[in-house]
């Protein structure tokens, strides 16, 4: 998890252990993972109606490859 601005976009973040959601879920306990960006006009942590969100399911954690996310989505 990582919080920016829109000011900051683009911009390019690394994944690591301390981003994790949760302290006692590893990304090297996953072999996949889900890999997402949203923006919120409230800032808060769960999505909502209206928040513009791009996803990219199935990143497999062990190759080290740069994931781009185009955030073109909206939420009903």
């Amino acid at each position: 998890v990582a919080r920016y601005t829109i000011a900051d976009l683009p911009l390019e973040v690394t994944l690591d252990e301390s981003m994790a959601m949760m302290p006692a879920m590893s990304l090297a306990s996953f072999p996949n993972v889900t890999v997402g960006a949203r923006v919120s006009k409230t800032g808060n942590a769960i999505g909502a109606p209206g928040d513009w969100f791009a996803e990219r399911e199935d990143v497999a954690t062990a190759d080290n490859r740069i994931v781009d996310l185009l955030i073109d989505a909206r939420r009903p």
